[in-house]
């Protein structure tokens, strides 16, 4: 019997249906709770419930038996295993529906007294002596994994409140620490991290004993359990001052976007823009002079190359003789290609006007349509400004991170005006992280890694060059195969 239909079993099924339910309306429309919430049970307890009276209907059922108390140690055993492969073969149902906040924010409440109470009086108008809830501040939570966030709806008589349910103890009632608090004018919103994230190790995945792809076409791993998934959420933003780890980013990235896809393709493209001349310059024994610009029209010819890549792959994909409604890029078999964009502000004071209008006119398009064909902009600077990227172009990149510290400008100007709070950063490669959908900035770990002990350069090499061979290209040529569909090169 194979798992799927082991869980869909008399024995698990109703266990996975309420685990279904509960989890579609916590991650939907989330869970409400007053202080007149009844008390929630949680899919944890239920699987025990579930369990006992499986196993006390067994039991009823062979108590005629004339040996039936000698089974009873079987049948807890049984019961036991039931209780153990439940949570096996439901194991991201589980984590999904933990924690069960209900009655955690319950309580809270009532502790806090965030409720009022009115008298119970019986038929002839006189005092009972029982109290009931009258009134209460309301939360919504929902279950994000890894992450809770407790929504706060606001209320005349509890505005003040609202906003103050950190300092009221709101953190101590869940057990959690709070990552993140958002305000909005029907609501402020509370972040917990169910799990603390894993910092990605960066160097084991170089190594030439690390598999040479992923096996995953359109995600790159930020943390242990945060992906950017750049086919939903195209481009980003990397700022970072001298010392906060921008440059480490990035090479990890390149490192990633090469190991994409599997022994069949998709791999990533990569190139490379660095007006600074800096350690991103000397990836040209990697990647070819032609895919690493550092002149002004070496680099328009770069970015050029981009933009037409773009416009081959939107004219191959819409002619009649293969157009596929509903299909993506990859479909086609049209591998990422990755634009990575180091000073924009470096550039723009050593082009001149005609040669940096080419480019930046070429950069918006290809961040305002490049996405539906595969084709993707990394932007990195220390400072952003508003003279250097503008909030249209900031707001088309849908991922943006931070490393080290900035300045109140870089911030406003990398996440927005809706969020103040950032704190001192003193760990090289920690800072802030926003993906597109999210309310407000969140602490972020970028992958540690110490290039100082490998090649990396030499490693790089290696990968460029199996996925060059996995996408159809020859490493030494850097030309397509005649049997490979796809117009890249």
């Amino acid at each position: 019997m194979t798992l799927d239909a082991l869980r869909r079993s008399p024995l698990f099924a109703p266990l996975g249906e309420r685990l279904r339910a509960r989890n579609a309306r916590a991650l939907s429309d989330g869970v409400p709770v007053t202080a007149a919430s009844g008390g929630g049970v949680s899919p944890m307890r239920f699987a025990l419930r579930f369990g006992a009276f499986v196993s006390l209907v067994a039991f009823l059922a062979l108590s005629p038996l004339p040996d039936a108390l000698s089974i009873a140690p079987a049948l807890a055993l049984l019961a036991l295993a039931w209780f153990v492969l439940a949570l096996f073969l439901f194991r991201s149902d589980f984590r999904i529906g933990m924690p069960a906040a209900t009655d955690s924010l319950m309580g809270f409440i009532r502790s806090a007294r965030l409720y009022t109470e009115e008298k119970v009086l019986d038929g002839n108008r006189r005092d009972t002596g029982i109290r009931r809830v009258a009134d209460s501040v309301r939360l919504v939570y929902f279950l994000e994994y890894p992450m809770l966030r407790v929504r706060a709806l606001d209320d005349v008589a509890w505005h003040k409140a609202v906003g103050q349910l950190d300092a009221l103890g709101l953190p101590a009632a869940l057990g959690l620490p709070l990552d993140s608090k958002v305000s909005a004018v029907t609501h402020t919103d509370y972040l917990f991290r169910v799990v603390q994230d894993e910092r990605i190790r960066a160097v084991p995945r170089l190594l030439p004993s690390a598999p040479a792809f992923t096996g995953v076409r359109d995600a790159v791993p930020l943390t242990g359990s945060l992906s950017w998934r750049f086919s939903k959420l195209p481009h980003m933003l990397v700022a970072g001052g001298t010392g906060g780890g921008k440059s480490t980013f990035i090479y990890y990235l390149l490192g990633e976007f090469l190991r994409l896809g599997d022994a069949d393709g998709g791999a990533g493209d990569v190139f490379i823009c660095d007006p600074k001349n800096a350690e991103l310059a000397s990836l040209s024994c990697v990647f070819g002079t032609d895919r690493v610009g550092v002149s002004p029209a070496q680099i328009a010819g770069v970015v050029r190359r981009c933009r037409e890549e773009m416009d081959r792959r939107y004219a191959y994909m819409q002619d009649p003789a293969r157009f596929r409604f509903g299909a993506s890029a990859f479909d086609y078999g049209l591998p990422p290609v990755f634009l990575i964009f180091d000073e924009v502000a470096a550039f723009k004071a050593g082009a001149d006007s005609k040669t940096f209008a080419e480019v930046w006119a070429n950069l918006t398009q290809l961040v305002l349509k490049a996405r539906a064909a595969n084709v993707f902009v990394i932007l990195a600077m220390q400072q952003p400004r508003a003279d250097t990227i503008s909030t249209d172009i900031r707001d088309n990149l849908g991922a943006r991170v931070s490393l080290g510290n900035l300045s109140a400008e870089g911030y406003r100007m990398c996440f927005g005006n809706g969020f103040a709070d950032y704190q001192t950063v003193t760990e090289r490669g920690t800072g802030y992280i926003m993906l597109d959908g999210w309310d407000a900035p969140r602490p972020f770990k970028a992958p540690f890694a110490d290039y100082s002990g490998i090649d990396y350069p030499k490693e790089l090499k290696r990968l460029y060059i199996a996925a060059q061979r996995r996408n159809g290209v020859s490493a030494d040529t850097d030309q397509k195969d005649e049997s490979a569909e796809s117009v890249s090169e």
